[in-house]
């Protein structure tokens, strides 16, 4: 139980700093800062990819067999993780919008 909770613990802190990027790129779009927009949407996708990986590896060893004890801190890490990846999928399109509307405005 206790790895468990290392991992979730991993999982959360992780998507939180790739929340702050996905938000940071949002804002930086706002601006008309498009190619920092999409380094910091880089960036969020490299540290969220972390998040992933720790979820993987309960996947796979209750893949393999081993059976995972029933937590709500893990529960709640892959809720986190879950919006993370939805509030990217947001942002990179508000990206575009932001692109668009420059461009409408002929800026």
């Amino acid at each position: 139980m206790e790895e468990l909770q290392m991992i979730a613990f991993e999982m959360i802190t992780t998507v939180g700093e790739a929340k702050t990027f996905y938000m940071r790129a949002v804002n930086l779009a706002k601006e008309g800062k498009m190619d920092e927009a999409e380094e910091a949407i880089g960036q969020g996708n490299a540290v969220f990819a972390k998040a992933h990986e720790h979820h993987f590896s309960c996947i796979q060893k209750e893949a393999e067999g081993e059976q995972l004890p029933f937590s709500i801190l893990f529960l709640h890490a892959e809720d986190q993780l879950l919006s993370t990846e939805i509030m990217r999928d947001m942002a990179v399109q508000l990206i575009d919008v932001y692109r668009e509307l420059k461009c409408l405005k002929g800026e």
